[in-house]
């Protein structure tokens, strides 16, 4: 394990994004099982893993004990995947259509469904150990120090379970969904919001659909790790994270400049709403909508830019074509907001009154 805690020594001193994205690659086996067992979609464990891996580079300088991380880490796992799976449980069955149900005949010769039942007929210790051990394919001493257990108590469990399975096993282990590239996008996101250029550029030259990734969690500084009420884009964090240049290097880099994050944000109206204007500039001139509306209110970057009172930015967003007798979800155009917060000069109606 001494790979480990050099890795974890190096991200703790000076925030080693390289060394990071080597943990990444060494546990999202690990953390992709783990997450699937207590999610059982693989998309959604996907983003678990993922917000728990970033989670885990921010809260690394807590933790005592370089060596004790593949222990820690499974509770950053076991933390995410719940959060994701309490966010998105499933909707009850009384809420579902009616649709009419065709019964189905057990397939007696469906080998894998008598080994699948044969695994679930297992202690749970027993059947975490086999999970974990064949789907990620990592040696035995690296799941003994994920899940806390001894080494000698995990060979014995394999061999237990094992025993128990007998000639099933091999019909129990298909192929198994991966997440794809998340060392590659863990990286990416760390250095993008660092504010490392040249590793972010050598990144999009390699894949550059990563300019419009759209599930990074939520760019806010105080929580950017964590899946709370949307997710982002790469364009959306460096707008939020005021960096101009890492802008319009990710713009350069094909960023569209209307992709809205989970919350229904584009990042027109983030650069709007956090008085970003030299961002505002430049994503109008690379096409950005001066009237896309976030769904849940109906706010158009005019309504936002009326409502504060600000004439330069509401000249400019009219220039680009915004349009200022679109109705909000409320039935508020950005004149009505203007009027309302006393900004009455400032979108005045053709005949002079107020709307």
């Amino acid at each position: 394990m001494s790979e480990i805690t050099t890795w974890v020594e190096r991200v703790q001193r000076t925030g080693d994004v390289e060394a990071f994205r080597r943990l990444v690659e060494r546990f999202e086996g690990l953390a992709f099982s783990l997450a699937m067992r207590r999610l059982g979609d693989p998309s959604w464990a996907e983003d678990a893993c993922q917000d728990a891996f970033l989670a885990a580079y921010m809260d690394l300088g807590r933790l005592e004990e370089p060596a004790a991380f593949p222990g820690w880490f499974r509770r950053v796992v076991y933390t995410h995947a719940d959060r994701i799976g309490r966010r998105r449980a499933p909707t009850p069955m009384e809420h579902l259509p009616e649709a009419p149900v065709e019964p189905v005949e057990p397939n007696t010769d469906d080998r894998y469904a008598e080994a699948r039942r044969a695994l679930d007929a297992l202690p749970e210790r027993d059947r975490l150990v086999l999970e974990l051990y064949h789907q990620s394919e990592r040696p035995a001493h690296e799941l003994a120090a994920f899940l806390d257990m001894s080494l000698p108590l995990v060979k014995k469990t394999l061999r237990r379970a094992r025993g128990a399975l007998k000639q099933e096993l091999g019909e129990m282990t298909p192929d198994r969904p991966r997440p794809d590239g998340m060392p590659e996008r863990v990286a990416f996101y760390l250095h993008l919001r660092r504010g490392e250029h040249e590793q972010v550029t050598r990144a999009l030259l390699g894949r550059p659909e990563l300019a419009n990734t759209s599930d990074l969690p939520d760019a806010e500084p105080a929580r950017w790790y964590m899946p709370s009420w949307g997710r982002s884009t790469p364009l959306l964090t460096a707008v939020a994270t005021g960096d101009d240049a890492m802008c319009a290097l990710l713009l350069r880099h094909g960023a569209d400049p209307n992709l809205a994050g989970g919350h229904g944000m584009s990042p027109l109206h983030e650069a709007i709403t956090s008085k970003r204007f030299d961002v505002v500039a430049r994503l109008l001139d690379h096409g950005a909508d001066a009237n896309a509306a976030i769904p849940r209110s109906g706010m158009t970057p005019l309504h936002i830019a009326a409502s504060r009172g600000d004439a330069a930015l509401t000249r400019r967003l009219l220039r680009h074509g915004a349009d200022p007798d679109v109705t909000d979800l409320h039935g508020r155009t950005p004149r009505d907001w203007a009027d309302l917060r006393g900004h009455h000069d400032l979108l005045p109606t053709t005949n002079g009154g107020a709307s």
